[in-house]
C-alpha cells in the first residue's frame, strides 16, 4: 500500500471524532438543569467551541479550562479539553480529560469512540479497543469507532470481521469519504475488487479530492497492472500512479521490473526511487542493485547487495546479483564463493556449476575447474545451455592436459 494499513484514521477520524460535541445540548442542559449560575461557564464553554472551530486551540484550551474552573463536573467542557489537547499533541493531558469526560458522563458514546481513536494513535491498540466497543454498544451507529474496529481488524488480517464494521460504518448518514476509502481498502485486501473499485467510486463522489480514496483506486489499478506482464499494458496505468503518487513504491518497483529489458536507464531510475523510498526494503533495494548490474555499475551493486545479503543471508537474487558482480569486478575468489551458495540454494541450475567452473580456471586452479565442468555438463540441458556447453567442449581438451601435467594454479 501507499501508506501503512489504513493509517488515514489517525488524520480524518481521530479529528471528525473530537469535534462534535453540540453546544445545543449543552444550553438545553443549562436552562434544565443548572440553572442561572450556569451562564458563564457554559458561555466560556461556547467561546472555546468558536475559537477551535477557527482552529485557535490554544485559546479554545483556554475558555475550556475556565469553563472548568467554575464547573468541574462539565463532560462537554472536558471532552472538548481533551480534543484540543490532542490536536495540540499532548497526548498524556488529553487521555486523562477524555476518561474525565467519560466517567462524568457513563452512558455517552462520544469520550470512549476519542479515547479509542487517541490510543490507536500512540499505538496502544489492546488499550483502544474496550472503549471502541463501549462506543459501539452505546450508540450501534459511532462511525468512529465502526470504522477503527475495522482497521484494527484489518491490521490482525481478519478482513471478513473488519468488512463487517465497515460496512455498518458506510451505513450511516454521516460516513465520510475516508469511512469508504477504509471500507475499499479491506475489501482489496478481500480480493473482492469489485467491492473495492465501488467504495472508492462512492468516496470520490462525497470528495473528488480525497486522497484516500485516489489513493485506493491507484493501488487497485496497480494491482491490476502489476498482474499484467503487458508492458503496454501496465506501464502506462503504473506511470499514472507515480506521476499523482511519486512516492508510491509498490509502483516504482514494478515499473523497475517492466521496464528491465525495454529501457534499462528507465528501468534504473525507477529501482532507485523505489529502494530510496523503503530503504529498509531489501526486494527494492536488491532489485536497484540488478538494475545497476545490468548498467555494468558493479562496484555500486555489489556495496548495496553486500549489505542486502548481510541483512538477509538467505535472499537468493541478491546473493546472485553480488555473484555476477563481484565476477565482473574481476574479484573471483569472492565471486566463487557466492556462486557455491547460489548452487546450494539451487542445485537445479546447471549454468551455475559451469560460473563455479569458470572461477576456477581463471583462478588457475584447474582440477577443481574440470570437476566442475564435468558436473555442469552431467546436468547441462542441450537446448537451454548450448552455447555454454560449446565453451566446455572447447576447453575441456587444453584443461585435462593441464591437469594431467599437474600445471600449478597461477594464483590463490
Amino acid at each position: 500500500m501507499p501508506r501503512s494499513l489504513f493509517d488515514i484514521l489517525r488524520a480524518s477520524l481521530f479529528a471528525l471524532a473530537l469535534v462534535c460535541a453540540s453546544a445545543a445540548a449543552v444550553r438545553a442542559q443549562s436552562e434544565d438543569e443548572l440553572g442561572e449560575e450556569s451562564a458563564d461557564p457554559v458561555k466560556l464553554f461556547e467561546k472555546g467551541q468558536d475559537a477551535h472551530a477557527k482552529g485557535d486551540l490554544v485559546t479554545a484550551l483556554e475558555f475550556y479550562e475556565q469553563a472548568l474552573k467554575l464547573r468541574p463536573e462539565f463532560p462537554e467542557a472536558e471532552f472538548q479539553r481533551g480534543s484540543a489537547l490532542a490536536s495540540l499533541n499532548r497526548l498524556p493531558e488529553a487521555e486523562k480529560a477524555l476518561r474525565r469526560a467519560a466517567e462524568l458522563k457513563k452512558t455517552w458514546p462520544l469520550p470512549h469512540a476519542a479515547l479509542g481513536l487517541l490510543m490507536l494513535r500512540a499505538g496502544r491498540a489492546d488499550a483502544a479497543e474496550p472503549h471502541l466497543h463501549r462506543a459501539a454498544e452505546l450508540d450501534p451507529k459511532n462511525t468512529q469507532a465502526l470504522a477503527a474496529l475495522a482497521q484494527l481488524r484489518a491490521t490482525e488480517g481478519a478482513f471478513d470481521e473488519a468488512l463487517k464494521f465497515a460496512t455498518r460504518a458506510t451505513a450511516n448518514a454521516d460516513a465520510t469519504a475516508a469511512d469508504w476509502a477504509l471500507r475499499g481498502r479491506i475489501e482489496l485486501r478481500a480480493n473482492d475488487r469489485a467491492a473495492a473499485a465501488a467504495s472508492f467510486e462512492r468516496a470520490l463522489k462525497l470528495d473528488p479530492k480525497s486522497r484516500e480514496a485516489l489513493a485506493g483506486r491507484d493501488e487497485l489499478r496497480a494491482n491490476e497492472a502489476v498482474n499484467s506482464d503487458d508492458l503496454g499494458v501496465a506501464a502506462p496505468a503504473l506511470e499514472e500512479i507515480v506521476k499523482r503518487d511519486p512516492k508510491n513504491a509498490a509502483a516504482h518497483a514494478r515499473l523497475c521490473e517492466l521496464f528491465r529489458k525495454a529501457d534499462p536507464q528507465k528501468s534504473l531510475a525507477h529501482c532507485r526511487a523505489a529502494a530510496e523510498l523503503e530503504p529498509a526494503n531489501a526486494a527494492h533495494a536488491t532489485g536497484y542493485a540488478a538494475a545497476l548490474v545490468q548498467a555494468r555499475r558493479f562496484a555500486e551493486a555489489a556495496a548495496i547487495l553486500r549489505r542486502v545479503v548481510a541483512a538477509e543471508p538467505d535472499n537468493y537474487p541478491a546473493h546472485a546479483n553480488l555473484a555476477t558482480a563481484l565476477d565482473e569486478m574481476k574479484l573471483y575468489e569472492e565471486a566463487l564463493a557466492e556462486y557455491k551458495w547460489v548452487a546450494r540454494a539451487r542445485p537445479d541450475i546447471a549454468v551455475t556449476h559451469f560460473l563455479i567452473a569458470r572461477a576456477y580456471d581463471l583462478l588457475g586452479e584447474y582440477k577443481l575447474a574440470l570437476e566442475s565442468y564435468e558436473t555442469f555438463l552431467a546436468r547441462a540441458d542441450a537446448d537451454r545451455n548450448q552455447l555454454e556447453i560449446e565453451k566446455v567442449n572447447l576447453r575441456l581438451p587444453t584443461l585435462r592436459d593441464q591437469v594431467k601435467r599437474g600445471v600449478k594454479p597461477r594464483r590463490k
